[in-house]
């Protein structure tokens, strides 16, 4: 590309970056950037080429950048007089090499890096590649400014081709023939001798860059700004004009189109039946922060699909390919995405879905739906609903319970032989259709369209005013009660809630609030914290269980014909298979973009459609076939493997048993290890797992795809990686310790000497300290009067300051137990800091630290990193305890209320609550012990200030 061509580039760039248009209407998915150092993220990207292995290769002006869907890093192209940098590029070659063309020459490299490393071939024939491809016959075919060379596949020799010099620009191997794009018009390759192609209308006509489909070529030609569409077995040829659109790339997709890239008016489609380019590509170029470039440097499709874009100056993006199984539900009257749904029925002629802002009746057939506010419900937050003799039935947290007629389309109040209760939590079927309501003072049954109470809120004195959130009948006549006081058993006869009947071992105390039964007679129960519990119908712990554990603060679950277990969580949804036993995850890749669910009970409509109470709106998708999912059986590869402190790489390598082995270098034990899947989609931190401990416990990796091993064992150490509860994926890996454990002498020796050095300089540094003391203290005796002695008298400040101590010996004595709990959680000092900043922004940004149930297990998550690591981070590098660390932020959050609450609108103890604390002793105790005064004298000052 020329130099003026270069500044326009670089100026549109600039300009992109500050252009945030409306909303793409493009089926594609955002773009998502290609992720790395600031070299990377803002290289020139010359052009693509994806290796057998699934690595992507992006040949920039800065040199080569590898990316394998998760970590993108530069990989050293030099020879001991030459180093790669403007890479034009590459081609796979057998053997694990890479033929790597650059305006610094034709280099060589082994993919494996136990072999040597890269070198320059052929230096005096190819000063400088044009262009390079791999011809039909496998032999390959470089450009340069001496001429055309073909090279054996065995790189033993480059044959100088016949014919006049040419400047080559673009190079495309089609049904036996390489053609050859030249400033002086289209060339192809015949044996030895570059040759014109005959074709009439092409002579002296400079050409740029070539696509094809079968029986056509599509080749651009800047300076006469035409695409021609060429077919050379009719000798024929049709020009399309490009209007002012400079074209950049042409390639061709899995489906036999033409795309087009152009620095401007991004992706163009070319449709040579009409002669026209048109804006529909199918690809969506903006970004996941809302922001859209068209400038585009160089254009990619894979094999998949799968499109990737490189820009000037601002490294790569890619689109990935989703499947869209999953979609928000809408009509045309009626649209859910953005809606936070907390419960939906099904009905004949009707879907009702429940949310925030009321609760929709959309019509089947005609995609209308009538709106139910708060004015009409009492409230608007509608978490219940159910369809009951030809009438929908909609409770709500706050309002009570209003029945809607679909054929008048009027609603009214439900009517209960005592007051109606605010709080509706559920509304249920037994097997007989009687229709019962749970609410937070006891259980209605609806007998001649008045609702009885049939049981309270009080269980024989033992429990107290607890909330019923679920009641369910099960296949063996058992009616379940799950309240916020655990679980009961509910006795029709007598009208209580009783424990008679559950076996002795039995977690009745669990605040279970959905339960569900499957066609195999497992009773699996949600507890409120998403703990998942499975039982078979002797109430016996099932097996299934363990498989499930995975699943982090589960939300709802419902089974298909097929036996498919579909379960709702805050880390997306999975599908279990009972007779496989394996978990599977929709995640965006599905049309599940949103992966935090609502509290709903999924429901299964007779069509065969799921729908699921997603946070952003009611997803549906017909579930009759469901077919793998995107990622299906793909396993994660270990692609990075350093020393602890990153300084060392380390190589791999399989053995005969098809395992990766790594041998760590001598006198190391720690080894972080980096994985991907080659997947290039959005990064899910939940989809896979490892385990150190043959497969008895399982561990997700950190968000980046990473796992760190501390203190390994002298020997062989096994880890076995996988998605998340998927057998069918898993691999294995190796890592040998060699070391013996012994320290060798020399170091020994040296290390004792030093010892020795630094025990001197202290015994020296002590002594001389002691002299100067006492001869202060003599000084002092001399030249000072005799003062009185006070007693001294015990106040809480010295009570206070004498406690620090106290903890500095807790810590020294505490050393060796805290290093071995953290010994398989250690993190350098360089992750801490890292840990420390993205910590702290989450906690600000979002101000997560409000909710009075926060625990550490909801900021790992938010994260992508374990418990562990964010225990060791506070009480190892900012030594503080997770509490301590917490109060801290909701007593800045207090301060920032009270300031604000000038007209003195709250109470102290709603402000505290409002920052997030739940109990007014421990605020009391938190702020004193932060501003060094009461939370009432600190609202009298600020009282006084204002």
């Amino acid at each position: 590309m020329c130099m003026q061509s270069k500044t326009i580039f670089f100026l549109t760039t600039i300009l992109c970056l500050f252009s945030i248009n409306a909303l793409c209407q493009s089926k594609g998915n955002s773009m998502i950037t290609i992720p790395g150092e600031d070299k990377i993220r803002h290289s020139t990207v010359n052009n693509f080429a994806m290796t057998s292995d699934g690595t992507l290769w992006m040949c920039t002006e800065e040199g080569l950048i590898s990316f394998d869907g998760v970590h993108s890093m530069f990989v050293k192209v030099e020879d001991t007089d030459a180093v790669a940098k403007n890479i034009k590029s590459l081609i796979e070659m057998p053997g694990g090499r890479f033929l790597i063309g650059s305006n610094e020459g034709l280099f060589l490299k082994y993919r494996d890096e136990s072999q040597e490393e890269s070198k320059r071939i052929f230096p005096d024939k190819i000063p400088e590649v044009l262009a390079m491809a791999r011809m039909p016959n496998g032999n390959i075919c470089v450009a340069s400014k001496k001429g055309v060379f073909i090279l054996d596949p065995q790189l033993n020799d480059a044959t100088i081709v016949n014919g006049k010099n040419q400047t080559i620009n673009c190079m495309l191997p089609v049904n036996g023939k390489l053609y050859l794009g030249t400033d002086n018009g289209l060339l192809y390759l015949d044996k030895n001798n570059l040759s014109d192609t005959g074709i009439n209308g092409l002579t002296d006509i400079p050409i740029n860059l070539m696509a094809n489909i079968p029986d056509k070529l599509f080749l651009y030609s800047q300076k006469s700004g035409m695409i021609f569409t060429v077919n050379p077995t009719a000798n024929t040829i049709d020009s399309i004009p490009v209007g002012n659109s400079l074209i950049t790339g042409i390639v061709r997709t899995p489906q036999n189109e033409i795309l087009v890239a152009t620095n401007g008016d991004g992706i163009l489609r070319l449709d040579p039946s009409s002669k026209k380019l048109t804006k529909e590509s199918g690809y969506n170029l903006r970004s996941k922060n809302n922001v859209e470039c068209k400038q585009l440097y160089s254009l990619f499709v894979s094999n998949d699909g799968q499109l990737f874009a490189g820009y000037y100056k601002m490294g790569g993006a890619y689109s990935p390919l989703n499947s869209k199984f999953f979609n928000y539900y809408s009509t045309d009257g009626f649209n859910s995405h953005g809606r936070s749904v907390r419960s939906v029925t099904d009905s004949p002629r009707h879907i009702t879905i429940g949310t925030r802002d009321g609760a929709f009746i959309v019509d089947k057939s005609t995609g209308k739906s009538d709106h139910l506010s708060k004015d009409v419900l009492g409230s608007n937050l509608v978490i219940s609903s159910i369809y009951h003799n030809g009438e929908i039935y909609i409770g709500t947290w706050g309002g009570g319970l209003s029945i809607y007629n679909p054929d008048s389309g009027k609603i009214r109040n439900a009517t209960f032989s005592s007051q109606m209760p605010t709080g509706i939590t559920n509304l249920r079927h037994d097997r007989s259709n009687n229709l019962f309501a749970c609410a937070t003072d006891g259980i209605f049954m609806l007998k001649d369209n008045t609702f009885e109470k049939i049981a309270d809120n009080t269980i024989s004195g033992e429990v107290t005013n607890a909330t019923i959130f679920e009641l369910f009948f099960d296949s063996s006549g058992r009616s379940w009660v799950g309240t916020s006081k655990g679980i009961f058993l509910f006795d029709r006869n007598v009208g209580k809630l009783t424990r008679n009947g559950l076996p002795k071992n039995f977690p009745q105390n669990k605040d279970v609030r959905q339960m569900y039964e499957t066609t195999a007679r497992n009773l699996i129960m949600i507890t409120d914290s998403g703990e998942i519990m499975v039982f078979d119908e002797n109430l016996r712990q099932s097996a299934h269980q363990a498989n499930l554990s995975a699943i982090n603060e589960a939300r709802g679950v419902a089974q298909d014909s097929n036996g498919y277990a579909w379960i709702t969580s805050i880390n997306g949804l999975w599908r279990y298979g009972p007779e496989a036993q394996i978990l599977s995850l929709y995640d965006d890749t599905e049309g599940v973009e949103n992966p935090n669910f609502n509290p709903g009970r999924p429901i299964i409509t007779q069509s065969g459609d799921l729908l699921l109470c997603n946070t952003e709106g009611l997803l549906y998708a017909n579930i009759k076939t469901p077919g793998e999912t995107r990622m299906g059986h793909r396993k994660a590869y270990p692609v990075i493997i350093e020393t602890a402190d990153g300084r060392t790489k380390v190589p791999r390598k399989y053995d005969d048993k098809d395992r990766f082995v790594i041998d760590l270098p001598k006198y190391e034990s720690h080894i972080k290890i980096y994985f991907s899947d080659f997947a290039f989609v959005e990064h899910n931190p939940n989809r896979y797992q490892y385990s150190y401990d043959n497969g008895k416990s399982w561990n997700k990796l950190d968000a980046d795809m990473s796992m760190l091993m501390t203190n390994l064992k002298n020997g062989e150490n096994i880890i076995r990686i996988r998605q998340t509860g998927n057998p069918t994926t898993e691999s294995i890996i190796a890592v040998n310790n060699k070391s013996d454990g012994k320290v060798p002498l020399w170091l020994l020796f040296f290390v004792t000497l030093v010892a020795i050095f630094a025990l001197v300089l202290i015994l020296r540094f002590m002594k001389r300290r002691h002299n100067g003391s006492n001869h202060t203290e003599l000084q002092s005796a001399e030249t000072t009067p005799p003062v009185a002695v006070e007693p001294m008298v015990e106040t809480t400040s010295t009570s206070s300051s004498t406690e620090k101590p106290a903890e500095n010996n807790d810590k020294e004595t505490a050393s060796p137990d805290v290093k071995k709990k953290y010994a398989a959680n250690y993190i350098s000092e360089k992750e801490c800091n890292q840990l420390t900043r993205r910590m702290n922004s989450l906690l600000k940004e979002t101000k997560i630290y409000t909710n009075p149930d926060l625990k550490v297990a909801d900021i790992a998550a938010k994260l992508g990193v374990s418990s562990h690591k964010i225990s060791y981070l506070l009480s190892q590098h900012l030594n503080t305890t997770y509490y301590d660390f917490i109060y801290a932020f909701r007593v800045e959050e207090f301060k920032y209320l009270a300031k604000a609450d000038k007209k003195h609108i709250y109470s102290l103890t709603a402000l505290a609550e409002k920052a997030g604390f739940n109990s007014r002793a421990t605020f009391f105790r938190a702020f004193k012990k932060s501003e060094g005064i009461t939370p009432g004298e600190y609202l009298k000052n600020l009282r006084e200030e204002s």
